[in-house]
């Protein structure tokens, strides 16, 4: 099965006060799509969750899933996929879980890779 590839959208930094860079290791992973929505949701949350993710441009929304993917272990990820699973959200949350999802769709459209 061939699947979309996207990314990378840029270079992650271990730290955000890395020392002069050495070399660049790319690392591909293969994501459901509830493993890449837990990504953008959980990378939105922690950096700034008062942005309006419908403003969130392609780049954006790309850097905060694959940022994230970098920074997390997979066990954080899938976490956050059964927090999405439980679906228990007050009418603001559903909100903005509606709104990321839309970015989501934006940046990583279904069938295709851009």
């Amino acid at each position: 099965m061939s699947l979309p590839v996207f990314g990378p959208t840029g270079v992650c930094n271990v730290t955000d006060d890395a020392p002069t860079g050495y070399t660049v290791v790319r690392i591909d992973y293969r994501v459901s799509r509830e493993e890449l929505f837990a990504a953008l949701l959980l990378g939105f949350t922690e950096t700034d969750p008062d942005r309006d993710p419908d403003t969130l441009s392609v780049t954006e929304i790309r850097g905060e899933v694959e940022a994230t993917l970098a920074m997390q272990s997979a066990n954080d990820i899938w976490r956050v996929v059964e927090q999405v699973e439980d679906g228990r959200y007050s009418a603001v949350q559903l909100r903005r879980v509606d709104a990321l999802r839309r970015a989501m769709d934006r940046a990583y459209p279904t069938g295709a890779a851009q």
